[in-house]
This record gives structure tokens, C-alpha cells and sequence, in this order.
């Protein structure tokens, strides 16, 4: 952005990257056919801050694969911005 002179720190800009994937542009392949996914639920219970117990917990562990299957159809467009201290 600066013509390769050096820029100050208040014209400097933030860049940010941004990934466009099209439809079939990767595959990803579960590792153990319908059993890829395990989710493990941990049910509520009293604690401090949470005395009714109202709040619980769900994770899950998954084994899977993927593949690109037509780099055409991926792109990676960066944006710049800049930020206007008040």
C-alpha cells in the first residue's frame, strides 16, 4: 500500500484474510464409517454460580480426513483497514 517506502504507525492498516470455497472444492471423509463422531454429554448439576443447576455440557470427539478436490474453486482475497483512534 505505500509504494514500498516505509509507512508510520497511524497510516499502517490492519490486513485480513478471507476464504471463498465454492461447492465440492474439498471432501472430507469420516475415519470410522457412521461412528466418527462420539458425543459425551456431562448432565448439570449445582455449583457456584449455577445453584439450580440449569447448566450442562456437550463435546465430542470426531476422527476425519479431507482433500481438495479442485484448487480452481478456492481463492484467498485479503481486505485492509484501517482503524481511526478517536
Amino acid at each position: 500500500l505505500s509504494g514500498g517506502v516505509a509507512v508510520s504507525t497511524a497510516a499502517s492498516c490492519d490486513v485480513y484474510p478471507l476464504v471463498i470455497v465454492a461447492r465440492d472444492a474439498y471432501g472430507i471423509v469420516p475415519l470410522q464409517g457412521e461412528n466418527s463422531v462420539t458425543p459425551m454429554v456431562k448432565y448439570p448439576s449445582p455449583m457456584v454460580g449455577d445453584e439450580l443447576g440449569q447448566k450442562g455440557f456437550v463435546s465430542w470427539k470426531t476422527y476425519q480426513t479431507a482433500v481438495i478436490l479442485n484448487q480452481n474453486w478456492i481463492a484467498r482475497l485479503e481486505c485492509a483497514a484501517t482503524a481511526k483512534p478517536a
